[in-house]
């Protein structure tokens, strides 16, 4: 009637075309082996006579679980398992990772009653499962009718169903750890309990319809059971349930019908104190302390159900008038929910694990777990669980730019010896791109917390690909064959130069990506597992400070529907722009014009002496000619003059073994110059011809290595462990040595430097060693306490120092907290097993550091293939000309050798001021790969042929160094 009053007040309107047929969903029915008591073959195509009265299910049955071994599988919308295989769980590795990445990305997944135990030896299948058989529970009641009582009638699936009746195994053997969103429960006649009989849940992009009904043919009988099918497997497809013209079971409905919907966990897994819960309150796994306000119905649009609307769906949001940023915070269906415009994060109070949706993925982590709170009461430390607070209070919180949760932990272990620690942690969205922060405090009284961790790390259910600035970096498959290790896992060491490390869920084609990001990286970093065949796991890692926790940590999770490494190193470089971390070149050259010099300029790294005490682990028994060898200064100066005769006409001269006793000896006290080599009159003379040649001289020098034969020894002086102990071991040169407090190693540079200027030597450069790559240390000395940051705090003093009075600055590898004091590092290069200096890649070799920092410090790199942080099988010329570095120089160099080193130096003199803005894996493997910078030059390198292009071309005039 509506539409005709319309009709008559608008005119000539044409007739309504009819609505057009929505798309049918392919469904695959596995089946074809079960317990014996399981007739398979009756109740397989009576549930696909079900499935089809639905005309939009299109249903293909298939009685080989094999079959999910088949790329065939991705035709399907949804696969429906009806099967178990009694005596050996199969299929195997191939068909569960084919199983998994179909569910992971978007598919539909169905359970019907035992495929619930189709895989007991498959970790991961109660990840897709939710709950799975325990054959140490009891299996069910005695086959007979029961009540199914519907616990969610607004959910699609269940909407407008009633309480019904039938005939069944009542299971009571499911179990899980994680949360699922039971639609309907049934009570057993045989403990009084209730038990799930259909839940469902999300696994990646992928949804999970899971029923135990459909014992036999009689079970099928109830028309209810057809229609709970239908409608789960029509939801898992992603196609709307719709209520079919079967009629309902006439039963009316039980007093439970409507009753509060329930979150079942650990603690709740067909063993605890049943389905209902006390009106107010989110059910707790931990006690009955956790305070939340009542759970509220949600609305329609932020259904946990919901499938992501698409990127174009959601429209940009307006300028806020006042800039206030508000999401909506609610507690509902045992679930803490904080939407965004764009983003959904959902807290599961019972065991912290958080859900992020985003328009195109969805993200999880793992639950918590023991020992991911660890403290110090009583004199001992003791591991602990967040999750296992005795109370927990958790409420909204909003500043203005941030909405989230606030969540309070107390009442750790078990009265009256409760542990006295509160942990504050905060978890919100904040402003308009919706990147999710959280902030961790402590309240210490008697106790103190020693190492936290939380956000626990994301689930490998939910990504394919690991990203790590480990060393220079690396892409790591989550299915990567070898065994991984991070060299150390603490921030600012070569397990992390940079405190970031990401995910990437996708193929090289097209990706999406999350960046953790540690914003106070100080005492911070991660735990990384990656066994051979993976998957891979990492997690934020917060330690004390000096003992106690001493301020707030804070950490970010920024999320990407379309992204890969690259946008990841983008998004970090944001960060250390805006933080200050990044200094440019052209800064550097602005604040001392001497750096310009090493633009295009090979770096020669040559020595004086080379001395091994008796006491080193290096020291030569057996040949003890081997442990005194040097040059003059004299000879190496006509060396850097016959060098220069050779056609080079600039370098970068990098001197070691120049003090008293060689190279790694006496520490801090290494002057006055090897006397043996010309003491400070031949390095005068040194310095004066690299002055005439036009080559900085730099000298190699050590300030945290601490000699126990050094002039300046006091054993108070060297840096004191928490234990109250020093490290003292002989691993170097120069034999027994300790660790100097780095609150007097600015000291000693000032007195080193000092005297060397003050003797006329014409120095223009100084490497600090190993300061900007060993992990910043603590002091427990009650003279001179140091803390991580001090520790940084005094390094950059030291190395800030050469700057002032005019010197290049430059030091190990590149870690990212000492860009601003550096101009050049020794090298940064990438991961090898079992050490970077030689051996085969960890992972994929990726430059994450240089999409970063490459126009912020100049890296040279080794030319030869397997040459020190270059993998075995590969050129070091090819990565250090894709990464566009500076070529290290030899002072005798082949014809081969010096050619490399001119394309090298002049493909550096274009682009080493440069961005690089971009890179790329032409195949997956990584041994092709297209490096691009600010200019549009791309330098495009393949590794098993050796071979490179570069584009625009070097011209002559640019090889020629005009």
């Amino acid at each position: 009637m509506v539409f005709v009053l319309a009709a008559g007040l608008a005119g000539s309107v044409p007739a309504a075309e009819p609505p057009p047929t929505p798309p049918a969903a392919q469904v695959l029915i596995v089946t074809g082996i079960d317990y014996p008591g399981h007739p398979w073959k009756q109740t397989a195509p009576r549930l696909a006579q079900l499935l089809e009265q639905d005309p939009r299910l299109r249903v293909t049955t298939i009685e080989d679980p094999h079959f999910l071994d088949s790329a065939a599988l991705d035709r399907y919308d949804a696969a429906v398992l009806h099967f178990m295989n009694w005596e050996k769980p199969s299929p195997g590795p191939a068909a569960r990772e084919n199983l998994r990445r179909f569910v992971a990305r978007g598919k539909g997944l169905v359970l019907v009653h035992f495929a619930c135990g189709a895989w007991q030896d498959w970790p991961e299948f109660a990840s897709l499962a939710g709950q799975v058989w325990d054959p140490k529970l009891r299996g069910h009641d005695p086959r007979g009718p029961f009540q199914v009582r519907i616990l969610d009638s607004t959910h699609p699936v269940t909407r407008g169903l009633q309480d019904f009746r039938t005939e069944d195994e009542l299971y009571t053997c499911l179990a899980g750890a994680l949360p699922i969103h039971i639609l309907a429960a049934a009570r057993s006649v045989v403990d009084g309990k209730d038990y799930p009989m259909a839940f469902v849940l999300g696994y990646g992009q992928g949804r999970i319809f899971h029923s135990p009904l459909g014992h036999d043919l009689k079970a099928f009988e109830a028309p209810a059971v057809g229609e709970l099918f239908r409608r789960g497997t029509a939801w898992a497809a992603r196609i709307e349930p719709v209520a079919s013209k079967t009629p309902k079971a006439a039963s009316a409905p039980s007093a439970s019908a409507s009753a509060t919907n329930s979150v079942i966990g650990p603690q709740r897994q067909g063993r605890g104190p049943g389905l209902q819960t006390p009106a107010g309150l989110i059910p707790s796994r931990a006690g009955t302390n956790a305070i939340v306000p009542s759970p509220q119905p949600a609305p329609a649009a932020l259904k946990p159900s919901a499938s992501p609307e698409p990127p174009a769906a959601r429209p940009k949001a307006p300028p806020s008038e006042t800039g206030l940023f508000r999401a909506r915070v609610e507690a509902r269906e045992g679930r803490w929910h904080v939407a965004g415009r764009i983003r959904q994060v959902i807290l599961d109070p019972d065991t912290l694990r958080l859900e992020v949706r985003t328009p195109g993925h969805a993200w999880f982590t793992a639950a918590s777990m023991p020992g991911d709170l660890l403290v110090r009461h009583s004199g001992a430390s003791r591991p602990l669980q967040l999750s296992a607070a005795r109370r927990r209070e958790i409420a909204p919180y909003h500043n203005g730019f941030q909405s989230g949760l606030q969540i309070r932990l107390s009442e750790f272990g078990e009265a009256p010896a409760l542990v006295p620690i509160e942990l504050r942690l905060r978890v919100a969205l904040e402003g308009p791109d919706e990147e999710v922060v959280f902030d961790l405090n402590a309240i210490e009284t008697a106790a103190a917390v020693e190492e936290c961790r939380w956000p626990a790390g994301f689930d490998p259910g939910c990504y394919d690909t690991t990203v790590v600035p480990f060393m220079q970096g690396m892409r790591l498959p989550k299915e990567w064959p070898k065994k991984v290790a991070l060299y150390d896992t603490m921030s600012f060491g070569r397990g992390l130069y940079q405190p970031w490390w990401g995910h990437l869920w996708g193929n090289l084609q097209k990706e999406g990506a999350v960046l953790v990001l540690l914003e106070t990286p100080v005492d911070a970093g991660c735990r990384f597992e990656h066994p051979a065949g993976g998957p891979t796991r990492i997690a934020p890692r917060w330690i004390h400070s000096l003992g106690r926790w001493a301020y707030p940590r804070r950490l970010r999770w920024c999320f990407f529907d379309e992204g890969d490494h690259v946008t990841l190193a983008k998004r970090y470089r944001q960060h250390a722009i805006s933080t200050g971390r990044f200094v440019s070149l052209e800064e550097k050259i602005a604040r001392n014009p001497a750096v310009a010099r090493l633009l295009g300029s090979p770096v020669v790294h040559t020595s004086i002496l080379y001395h091994i005490e008796p006491a080193s682990s290096y020291y030569h028994k057996d040949n003890p000619a081997l442990n005194h060898q040097g040059v003059t200064f004299a000879e190496r100066a006509a060396d850097l003059e016959s060098l220069a005769q050779r056609g080079f006409p600039r370098f970068y001269v990098h001197l070691d073994g120049w003090g008293r006793r060689g190279y790694d000896n006496l520490h801090p006290d290494v002057l006055p110059p090897g006397p043996e080599a010309g003491g400070w009159h031949g390095l005068r003379q040194l310095a004066a011809a690299c002055d005439r040649l036009g080559c900085p001289l730099a000298l190699h020098d050590q300030y945290r290595d601490y000699y126990l034969d050094a002039d300046s020894f006091d054993a108070r002086h060297a840096l004191m462990q928490q234990d109250g102990g020093r490290p003292v071991h002989s691993t170097w040169y120069g034999g027994r040595q300790t660790v100097l407090c780095p609150s007097l190693a600015p000291g000693h540079v000032r007195k080193n430097h000092r005297a060397i200027l003050d003797h006329g030597v014409a120095l223009r450069g100084v490497y600090l060693d190993v300061f900007s790559v060993v992990p910043p240390e603590e002091c427990y000395h009650p003279d001179h306490p140091v803390t991580r940051a001090d520790c940084l705090q005094h390094r950059g003093e030291a190395l800030d120092s050469v700057r002032a009075w005019g010197g290049i600055v430059s030091s190990e590898e590149p870690s990212d907290w000492s860009i601003p004091h550096l101009d050049l590092v020794h090298h940064g290069p990438y991961a090898l097993d079992p050490n970077p200096g030689k051996g085969p890649a960890l992972g994929i070799p990726t430059p994450l550091f240089n999409l970063v920092y490459h126009d912020a410090l100049l890296i040279p790199w080794s030319l030869e293939r397997g040459a020190w942080g270059i993998p075995e099988t590969d050129s070091g010329f090819l990565h250090g000309l894709g990464n566009a570095g500076l070529p290290y120089l030899s002072l005798h160099p082949s014809p081969l050798e010096a050619e490399r080193v001119r394309t090298m130096t002049a493909l550096h003199r274009r682009v080493g001021l440069l961005e690089m803005t971009d890179h790329k894996f032409i195949e997956p493997a990584g041994r092709r790969q297209q490096f691009a910078f600010a200019d549009g030059t791309r330098v495009t390198i393949d590794l098993d042929r050796d071979s490179y292009e570069i584009l625009p071309a070097l011209t002559e005039a640019e090889l020629a160094g005009r």
